[in-house]
């Protein structure tokens, strides 16, 4: 049985591929495509932050009630000096200054000193430390409350008690000016002390240990290693902190 083959054609006719055409925006835009992307968050910033907080520096220099029917007085700088001399400014000032000092003790300085402490311990007892320094972070607020209003109550509270075998008068913590402010900021401290310590001990750990090994080999004392080589190396890690510390200080303050 003879079967006809038929001869294969030396030029196939190619099959139309179609070509995926790219998108306008990214044709005509070239390298402005990535911050294209970002204008509608910027012009809700500017909407929503930047336009009203001009037009309050705006009006910071008049003297209006904000109402359409009364007129508007160009009054200068009369309003910043007029706040100025208020008592309450300074107070404030002085207060905020108080909550950052703290805030900062709280969330820089102490969880610096726990972290390099915990490097000399044992494996076993630094988990330990961690876990006990992490703990208020777990508290609710509602607890935390609830627990420090025992701790610091005037009558009968531990912190008093304690004060008491050494002789100290009892304190109205919460209630008397003074002492509200400090133990505001302990309260808020204790807070933020767990999530500090955590970030900083893993900002050491990412330290590697060749550089303090070759600097004690060069005769480097622990002092001379951890401010020429350990804080250099952890400043964005501290500047980490040192933001995240100021930024929730408003939040302190409105919970409070």
């Amino acid at each position: 049985m003879l079967v006809e083959i038929q001869p294969r054609d030396p030029s196939p006719v190619a099959r139309s591929v179609p070509v995926r055409r790219q998108p306008l925006i990214r044709r005509y835009a070239g390298p402005l495509t990535p911050y294209l992307y970002l204008v509608p968050a910027l012009a809700g910033l500017v909407l929503w932050v930047y336009r009203p907080l001009a037009e309050t520096v705006d009006y910071s220099f008049y003297n209006w009630d904000l109402l359409p029917t009364s007129p508007k007085l160009a009054v200068g700088w009369s309003n910043y000096k007029q706040l100025s001399h208020l008592p309450a400014l300074w107070q404030a000032v002085g207060t905020t200054g108080l909550y950052i000092v703290g805030l900062l003790l709280f969330g820089v300085v102490l969880p610096l000193l726990i972290g390099v402490v915990a490097q000399n311990v044992s494996p076993r007892s630094r988990s330990a430390y961690r876990a006990l320094i992490f703990l208020p972070v777990l508290v609710s607020p509602v607890v935390a409350a609830t627990l420090w209003q025992f701790l610091l109550a005037p009558s009968g509270g531990l912190v008093d008690t304690v004060l008491s075998w050494f002789g100290l008068a009892q304190t109205n913590w919460l209630q008397q000016p003074d002492t509200a402010k400090y133990a505001i900021v302990a309260i808020s401290g204790w807070k933020l002390l767990g999530v500090a310590v955590l970030v900083l001990t893993a900002g050491l750990a990412a330290i590697s240990p060749e550089y303090s090994e070759a600097a004690a080999i060069d005769g480097a004392s622990r002092r001379q290693v951890f401010r020429q080589i350990t804080l250099p190396l952890l400043s964005p890690t501290l500047m980490f902190m040192f933001i995240t510390a100021v930024l929730a200080l408003p939040g302190f303050q409105v919970s409070v």
